[in-house]
């Protein structure tokens, strides 16, 4: 008897060593070994692809299954289970709990039980794809999740789908619908028509995301307070302003006022006058990007606004970023120095540009990358030698060539 059992604990061994390598070895076992209880949960734990090759029996034992799910934390398995477990409320709630998008394997019947399907929404929101559309209608889910606002609002965040389902029964609470737009303003498409009339609810949602435009009131779609307060982004579109707006310069600048931004959308007329330029640029100095192309090179115009915001530099063309006199005087602006890094790839190759640029302004020494500072070194060098016999001339260039040497030597240790 104890041969035998010694046999069978061999036997044990060598098919959990090979299904570890190819679970497919399982198939060839007979069918004691298919549905061995213990073997499998050995196998399983080695590699849970075996339960795609056990017995019906074992498919059917709620151990096995949930070993399985555990032990590859992933809920799909939950496929291979047999029908009565997937339709089995209690291990099925305990599955969703897990992962709600196990749902979409549970039977017809609990993918509409309230209790089943709230568990996975709230476990993954995902899962309401695999709910029995039906399910929505039910006083009890819709009144779980209105209770639990929080867990929309975090639904809302990611799955825009969702909301839909729960539209007619949201859509009249200005508390709830307010939360909803400042995730994502175009949820204001679910409100109430009395809501899509309210200005405040209005404002609220195109300042997250001007689309929202769209689906207010006409009442109020032309009021200037809720045109103004519209988010400029990527999906911002010129025609989420009404014709008649869009069309007026006095509106323009009075939105301009507001927003620097609406400069993209103004007339070539307003772009390429300063005054308007400067009241864009004064509200948002990217509104400098969107003037045109002469005004962008006019060296003295752009050297004004500069002189009121030097973060204009990000958006300036590139002609006065390759101007020599233009860099110079930017340098004179800012005494940081930090404007160094702005002015063309062709400028910071240039040693002359570089004498000059310190002279100018020393701090400039701080943003000079390593090739930059050895190309102003070789020049300093030069000019000392030349003009070493000039003690005014010599002490000025002396002075800087020691400077640059000791932040070398600093930058260095």
């Amino acid at each position: 008897m104890k041969l035998v059992q010694q046999n069978l604990d061999k036997k044990k061994f060598m098919y959990s060593q090979l299904a570890q390598e190819n679970p497919t070895l399982i198939q060839s076992c007979t069918e004691k070994w298919k549905t061995d209880k213990d073997l499998a949960s050995n196998l399983i734990k080695q590699n849970p692809n075996v339960i795609c090759y056990l017995s019906d029996e074992l498919k059917d034992d709620e151990d096995i299954i949930y070993l399985t799910i555990t032990q590859s934390q992933n809920v799909h398995y939950l496929s291979f289970a047999s029908k009565r477990l997937k339709n089995d409320k209690d291990f099925v709630l305990k599955i969703v709990t897990i992962d709600g998008i196990a749902l979409k394997y549970a039977s017809e019947d609990l993918q509409k039980d309230v209790d089943v399907v709230y568990t996975a929404i709230k476990s993954n929101p995902y899962s309401a794809l695999y709910a029995v559309k039906d399910v929505f209608k039910d006083n009890t889910l819709i009144t779980k999740l209105i209770n639990n606002q929080n867990l929309i609002l975090e639904i809302a965040k990611e799955h825009k789908w969702f909301i839909p389902y729960i539209a007619e029964y949201i859509c009249a609470s200005k508390s709830f619908m307010s939360k909803l737009v400042e995730i994502n303003g175009v949820y204001i498409q679910y409100a109430s028509k009395e809501l899509q009339k309210d200005k405040e609810l209005a404002i609220k949602a195109v300042k997250q995301n001007a689309d929202a435009l769209l689906y207010i009131d006409k009442t109020i779609k032309s009021d200037f307070d809720v045109l103004t307060s519209m988010k400029i982004g990527n999906n911002f579109s010129l025609y989420n302003i009404p014709r008649e707006q869009r069309e007026s310069d006095s509106f323009m600048i009075d939105m301009i006022k507001n927003n620097g931004l609406f400069l993209k959308y103004a007339s070539d007329k307003l772009k390429s006058d300063k005054n308007i330029v400067s009241l864009a640029t004064k509200d948002n100095n990217g509104a400098f990007f969107f003037a045109s192309k002469d005004l962008k090179q006019d060296k003295d115009f752009t050297l004004s606004l500069l002189k009121q915001n030097c973060d204009i530099l990000d958006f300036i063309d590139y002609e006065l970023k390759n101007n020599p006199d233009f860099m110079l005087e930017v340098l004179q602006i800012d005494k940081s120095g930090e404007n160094i890094k702005y002015a063309s790839s062709t400028l910071k190759n240039n040693s002359d540009f570089l004498i000059k640029s310190i002279i100018t302004n020393k701090n400039v020494l701080s943003f000079f990358d390593k090739e930059m500072q050895n190309l102003a070194l070789e020049k300093l060098k030069h000019i000392y030698s030349v003009y070493k016999s000039n003690s005014n001339k010599r002490f000025s260039l002396l002075d800087t060539y020691s400077e640059i040497e000791q932040y070398k030597a600093e930058k260095n240790k």
